[in-house]
């Protein structure tokens, strides 16, 4: 005779406690849990904290701690927030344009979609989030250079261009640009910075940190790997770190300034 211990699982939990352990989970155990069975998929979706949860992960966004805003209201805006994308992607992307497989046309930072609609435009897309209280935004930069490659830092409101020099393209340099004006940024001193001739690749890496701001060059698979990396102060725009340095080798230079 089976004993009433033998019958519990955990479809069987009052609701409230069943929520309490789902709640608990980490988002890639709370998603096996919806290909368990229908009774914990109903669950999962049927209860707006823990979609909420899922839905924060899809947008890959973070919730804030001092937000009271119920779960429902929650996730009715991060829903409101992902529709205003694909509002955006539907009405102003034509399919000449999808996917964006050049790297080197787009990048997405901070919220914000910044694409190189022509040679010498930059389109520039950040949707609402009443959460945060920022509105939606679109906007357009006219360029005089014609960038190479491109990178952005919206909290610095910070355009970071490679270009080629006139006389001699095999050769780059950066130039800094506001990202809302499209004019040199008030806080640098210079808005161009060098790349070092040995830096000099067909496609960088590029990444900022408060103030300081570097630039890696991607050296190819069949190429012998190297760690080439050099970082400016761009506010002051001096170099702070160059260095030149083979992984497969045991000889290094590296020298700051």
């Amino acid at each position: 005779m089976n004993s009433p211990a033998n019958n519990i699982s955990i479809t069987t939990l009052p609701p409230r406690l069943l929520y309490r352990i789902l709640d608990e989970l980490y988002l890639s155990d709370l998603l096996r849990c919806t290909e368990v069975c229908t009774v914990l998929n109903r669950v999962v979706h049927g209860i707006p904290s823990l979609q909420y949860k899922v839905e924060l992960a899809k947008q890959a966004l973070e919730d804030i701690p001092s937000n009271t805003l119920p779960a429902s209201r929650k996730l009715a805006l991060i829903r409101q927030y992902e529709a205003a994308w694909t509002k955006h992607f539907s009405s102003s992307l034509s399919k000449a344009t999808l996917p964006m497989i050049d790297p080197m046309r787009w990048t997405l930072r901070g919220g914000v979609l910044a694409r190189l609609v022509e040679d010498f435009k930059l389109d520039l897309f950040k949707p609402a989030r009443v959460i945060r209280g920022t509105p939606q935004m679109h906007w357009a930069l006219e360029l005089s250079d014609r960038p190479y490659q491109f990178d952005i830092d919206v909290d610095q409101s910070l355009l970071i261009m490679v270009l080629q020099i006139e006389d001699d393209s095999s050769r780059h340099y950066l130039s800094l640009r506001d990202l809302n004006t499209g004019m040199k940024p008030r806080s640098a001193r210079s808005s161009i910075l060098p790349i070092p001739d040995h830096l000099t690749n067909p496609c960088y890496d590029i990444a900022t940190f408060g103030n300081k701001l570097a630039v890696m060059p991607r050296w190819n698979l069949h190429d012998d790997p190297k760690f080439n990396v050099v970082i400016w102060d761009w506010q002051l725009g001096l170099p702070v770190l160059v260095s030149l340095q083979s992984l497969t080798s045991t000889h290094a230079s590296t020298h700051s300034t």
